[in-house]
């Protein structure tokens, strides 16, 4: 069996819960492959938003892959980009990437939906449509996702994480341009791995 141990390093809740249901996707039914999240990754660094990110991203790296106990065998880095632009999110990843030390690059995948965490939530409740939800500025993304008032965020996130499967993944991929430069990230860090 073998048990890949990540650190997530980033802005919000809904993004690290997404990045655990999105793994459970590749978790092997054999139970040869599975993935733990070390809960205490990120702690240190105090009260998380963007610029935290931003600014302390190669301490988390050196706490990952250097300094923690345990040692992680891979670390996202989850910011929200802000922004409806193709061109500004490959200019925030190619500054985060820059920020990271080359050594461990291929052991770091950044997480970075267009907008924010809400959008890849969006795309799993209105699935299939092909509409490209990542224009949608941030409120009516998040009004969408949170719409009903007699369920807590938590509740709804969950019912949706629920319903995310190696098909729909595969589908966001198709859809949605953040998160196919995230999963494409994450699959090959998977094809690196030694066949057990």
């Amino acid at each position: 069996m073998r048990v890949l141990q990540y650190g997530f390093f980033g802005e919000d809740i809904a993004q690290r819960e997404f990045l655990a249901a999105y793994l459970q996707c590749y978790e092997t039914p054999d139970g040869s492959t599975l993935f733990d999240s070390v809960a205490y990754f990120g702690k240190q660094f105090g009260p998380m938003n963007n610029k935290v990110v931003d600014r302390r991203c190669a301490d988390a790296c050196r706490e990952a892959f250097v300094l923690g106990y345990p040692i992680v065998d891979w670390l996202f880095i989850g910011r929200d980009v802000d922004s409806f632009e193709f061109a500004y999110h490959e200019k925030r990843a190619a500054e985060l990437r820059a920020k990271i030390p080359v050594q461990w690059h291929n052991r770091t995948v950044l997480m970075l939906p267009m907008q924010c965490a809400e959008h890849w939530l969006l795309y799993l409740a209105q699935y299939p449509s092909n509409e490209p939800l990542e224009r949608k500025p941030n409120s009516q993304a998040k009004d969408a996702v949170y719409a009903d008032a007699a369920k807590t965020k938590e509740t709804i996130r969950k019912e949706l994480l629920a319903t995310l499967t190696v098909a729909r993944v595969n589908w966001m991929a198709e859809v949605s341009v953040s998160f196919r430069a995230f999963h494409e990230q994450v699959q090959q860090f998977l094809t690196r791995l030694p066949v057990e």
